[in-house]
C-alpha cells in the first residue's frame, strides 16, 4: 500500500487545522503537513451530510429507508 507523503517535504505527518479565510462567511478545516505546513486539501468544517440527518429528524423525515 502507497503511503501519502507531502510534496513540498516528503514526509508523512497530517493534521487538521480550523482555517477562516478571508471573505468567507464560513471556517474551513485545512489538511496540512504537520512538518512544513503544506496545504494538501480542505473539508467542511460543519460536515454537511451529518447536518441534513439532523435536520431531517427535527423535522421527523427518515433519510435511512
Amino acid at each position: 500500500m502507497a503511503v501519502s507523503c507531502c510534496p513540498r517535504c516528503g514526509k508523512t505527518g497530517f493534521e487538521l487545522k480550523e482555517y477562516k479565510v478571508e471573505g468567507a462567511a464560513h471556517l474551513y478545516t485545512l489538511i496540512q503537513c504537520v512538518w512544513c505546513g503544506a496545504v494538501v486539501g480542505t473539508h467542511e468544517y460543519a460536515h454537511l451530510g451529518k447536518l441534513i440527518y439532523k435536520l431531517a429528524r427535527k423535522l421527523g423525515v427518515d433519510l435511512d429507508s
